[in-house]
C-alpha cells in the first residue's frame, strides 16, 4: 500500500485517537539523542486544540488520547517523594512530562511512566541511597564493622557518593556509599586491613602469622615516645633481648621516613630492630632466625626485603 502524500502511517490519516483525529504529517521531526528521526503527526483535539505527537504513538495500544486538556491518569498520587498535580511543559523522547511536586517544595517535569514505575525518588534533592545513609548515621547503626560517621565531600567521576566510615579497629577510611549497602559479597563488611584489636591497636592479619611463627609480645608499648610524645609501638618484641621485629607492609608503612625516625629512636634507646619489609608475604622462620641470630651477635639494624612479596 502506497504511503499517503501527507506522510501519516498508512490507514492511519483520519483516524480518531480517543479525543485526537490525525490530519497528516506535520513536517517536522523529532530527534533522539543518538540521532534517529522520528516523523511527527499533526493531531486535531475535540477541545479544539491541535498538537504534533509521534507518528509511532498511533499505532501503540496505549497511544495518547488528547492535548493535555484532561489531567493525567495519575493526578494527585504520590510515588516515593514525588506527587503528580497535572502536564508539564517539557517532553521526554517525544512523550509529554507530568508536573510534579517534591516533597522539598520544589516542582520538576518528570515521565510519567518512570515516576508511576518507582524509578524517579524526587526532583534531585535526594535519592534512595543518600536517604538510607542519613538514617544510618542519625540511628548510629553499624554497617557490619563500619560505622558511618558522615557523607564524604568527595564525589566519583559518574556522580557516585562517598562515606566517611571508621572500623572497629579504629581505622577511618572514605568508601563509595553503594558499596555498603550492597545485598552480596562484595558488601563491604570492614576496612578491609585488620582482623583483631591486640593492646588497644589494630593488628593486620600477616604480623599475627609472625607472632605465630617466632612468638614474643605482640603489639608491645615502650617508654620510648615519639615526636609527637606518645608511646611507640613495636610488632613483635623480645624485651629481655631488647629486639624489636617491625612488619612494614604496603598500608600501614606508606611513609618510608616515618619508619626510618622509629628505628633510630629504637636504636637509641637500646633497641635492636629486625625490618620486614613486604607486600603481603612472610620470610621463611630459617631466615627469620638467621637475622635475629646476626642481631643477638651485635649487629643493631637488620632489613628483610621481599621484592616479590
Amino acid at each position: 500500500m502506497a504511503r499517503p502524500k501527507t506522510g501519516s502511517p498508512p490507514g492511519t490519516q483520519g483516524k480518531e485517537i480517543g479525543m485526537l483525529t490525525v490530519l497528516g504529517w506535520s513536517g517536522n521531526y523529532h530527534v533522539f539523542p543518538r540521532g534517529t528521526r522520528l516523523k511527527k503527526v499533526l493531531c486535531k483535539c475535540r477541545c479544539g486544540n491541535e498538537i504534533e505527537i509521534l507518528e509511532s504513538y498511533i499505532l501503540r495500544k496505549n497511544a495518547r488520547s488528547d492535548c493535555g486538556c484532561r489531567p493525567p491518569k495519575y493526578i494527585n498520587k504520590t510515588y516515593h517523594k514525588l506527587t503528580i498535580i497535572g502536564w508539564g511543559e517539557k517532553e521526554y523522547n517525544g512523550s509529554r512530562c507530568v508536573k510534579c511536586l517534591c516533597n522539598c517544595g520544589n516542582f520538576c517535569d518528570k515521565h510519567q511512566g518512570s515516576v508511576v514505575a518507582g524509578k524517579v525518588y524526587s526532583c534531585g534533592c535526594s535519592t534512595i541511597l543518600g536517604d538510607k545513609i542519613k538514617q544510618l548515621i542519625e540511628t548510629k547503626t553499624k554497617v557490619k564493622k563500619l560505622t558511618i560517621l558522615s557523607i564524604s565531600d568527595k564525589v566519583g567521576p559518574t556522580g557516585a557518593m562517598y562515606c566517611n566510615v571508621i572500623c572497629d579497629c579504629g581505622i577511618q577510611k572514605c568508601v563509595r556509599a553503594a558499596k555498603l549497602m550492597q545485598e552480596s559479597e562484595w558488601c563491604l563488611n570492614s576496612c578491609g586491613n585488620c582482623t583483631l584489636m591486640k593492646n588497644g591497636r589494630a593488628t593486620s592479619h600477616i604480623v599475627v602469622k609472625l607472632h605465630k611463627m617466632i612468638g614474643g609480645k605482640h603489639n608491645h608499648y615502650i617508654e620510648v615516645r615519639n615526636k609527637n610524645n606518645q608511646r611507640m609501638n613495636i610488632d613483635i618484641a623480645f624485651p629481655n633481648e631488647k629486639i624489636a621485629i617491625e612488619y612494614d607492609g604496603w598500608y600501614y608503612h606508606k611513609n618510608p621516613e616515618k619508619d626510618e625516625e622509629q628505628t633510630r629512636l629504637l636504636n637509641e634507646a637500646g633497641w635492636k630492630v629486625l625490618g620486614i619489609k613486604s607486600r603481603r608475604s612472610l620470610p621463611t622462620l630459617e631466615e627469620i632466625n638467621k637475622s635475629l641470630d646476626k642481631l643477638r651477635n651485635g649487629l643493631q639494624i637488620e632489613i628483610i626485603e621481599l621484592k616479590n612479596g
